[in-house]
């Protein structure tokens, strides 16, 4: 179980570095929550350019990601990063996360 205060929900939500540019539409764009920062050395091996049109950028916990086709089709899911960076991590879509921050707001 990974469990995030709403403060840092919010934080995740407006930081994500996908939601300002134009070609991305909003229900691609995915959030996948770590159970640790990952090792620097192991993200680095990741090639990004092997993922085009698809999408990623980790930042300390956190992995946004950018699905053009979808998360069913894409190959950065959850085994991807796990198998990867050695983390576990869970994904939720934007939409989610938003709804998590607005569950926040009623507790």
């Amino acid at each position: 179980v990974i469990v995030k205060e709403k403060s840092v929900l919010k934080r995740i939500f407006e930081q994500n570095p996908f939601l300002n540019q134009k070609a991305i539409v909003s229900e691609n764009l995915y959030v996948c929550f770590l159970s640790y920062i990952a090792d620097r050395h192991l993200i680095e091996k990741i090639d990004k350019n092997l993922y085009i049109p698809d999408q990623f950028y980790i930042n300390e916990d956190v992995i946004y990601i950018y699905c053009q086709d979808g998360y069913g089709r894409t190959k950065l899911n959850n085994n991807f990063f796990e198998n990867k960076i050695k983390v576990n991590g869970t994904t939720r879509n934007l939409r989610t996360l938003s709804t998590l921050i607005d569950l926040c707001n009623t507790v």
